[in-house]
């Protein structure tokens, strides 16, 4: 069922999950219902992947049992501020995988810029965006995709990762996390929609507090400056405090200093 409804108005966007067995990739299916003229809200699940893939072209492994989607959404907002969807989309992703942890432990869980989701320094989830643009469509259709470790963690991986099930015992089912992050999604996109990312950077802040004031290098070949996390700012860069100065970065890997390297 594909929705053709590209109405951006005040109007919650409808979602559509549409569930594969198996997919290459969740991302490039998403593209090709996109060119198809699919909607805001168009949301693919993969149970597996054969070629699921995450940023600077590095392989997602994609053990059944987790969550693998991607999400159409139209916007009519320019490059610039379009990339602060992946950070809209990690506090959407941290408030569907935070009502499954108890009380005591949800401070474990923690955002990291610009696309991660780590509990207890282990990395949960990761997202992938990507554009596709039309001179005959308006609006740029930009494909999220997400990963979370809901029943298995990837193993051999250069950094420690985790899963819902290691943490709690148990994992939600498929069907069950997809509303929950379905929803969530949507909501939070609207919101960026209408009012743009200094709207929901305190909301973002809040959930990476568990990373407030540690040390952060670059990693080659990104040259900056590093310094102690502060943050981001209203405009989704990264800031840093280097030598009692705030610093903003738009682009560039980073990791913690005091750790593991988290990708």
């Amino acid at each position: 069922m594909l929705n053709f409804n590209h109405n951006l108005g005040m109007n919650m966007t409808l979602l559509v999950p549409i569930y594969y067995d198996q997919l290459g990739s969740s991302n490039d299916q998403a593209r090709t219902l996109a060119r198809a003229g699919a909607a805001s809200g168009t949301l693919v699940i993969a149970r597996t992947q054969t070629q699921g893939r995450g940023r600077q072209g590095r392989q997602w492994q994609s053990p059944q049992g987790n969550f693998y989607g991607s999400l159409i959404w139209r916007s009519s907002k320019p490059p610039n501020q379009q990339a602060t969807i992946a950070l809209v989309t990690g506090i959407a992703v941290n408030d569907s995988v935070v009502r499954y942890l108890p009380i005591t432990s949800q401070h474990y869980l923690t955002l990291k810029w610009p696309n991660d989701l780590h509990y207890n320094r282990h990395k949960l989830a990761g997202i992938l965006v990507e554009t596709e643009t039309s001179p005959h469509e308006p609006l740029t259709a930009i494909i999220i995709g997400i990963g979370v470790n809901l029943s298995e963690a990837p193993h051999d991986l250069p950094y420690p990762a985790t899963s819902i099930n290691s943490i709690i015992g148990t994992a939600p089912t498929l069907t069950e996390f997809t509303e929950q992050i379905g929803q969530r999604l949507i909501q939070r996109l609207e919101k960026w929609e209408r009012h743009g990312f200094a709207a929901l950077a305190d909301d973002w802040n809040l959930r990476a507090a568990g990373y407030q004031g540690r040390a952060m290098v670059a990693i080659p070949p990104n040259p900056a400056e590093g310094g102690t996390f502060h943050g981001v700012g209203p405009d989704g860069a990264l800031l840093l405090n280097s030598n009692g100065s705030l610093r903003s970065h738009y682009s560039g890997e980073w990791r913690f200093s005091d750790g593991y390297q988290l990708l």
